[in-house]
């Protein structure tokens, strides 16, 4: 692609492929655990957040 038009080389490097069918499955697992455990942050500073106001 280094030969390619910048603006085309752009377009052509931000094409997604499809992924085959399990690796599509680990991806959809590991977003569902990313998910997880930022739920799981939020949740741990408000409870920091509680802890600390208590101590006050």
């Amino acid at each position: 692609m280094r030969n390619l038009d910048p603006y085309l080389a752009n377009h052509f490097s931000n094409i997604e492929l499809p992924l085959p069918s399990p690796l599509k499955e680990y991806q959809e697992k590991m977003d569902e655990i990313d998910s997880i455990i930022n739920d799981m942050m939020v949740l741990k500073e408000y409870f920091r957040a509680k802890f600390y106001d208590e101590i006050k």
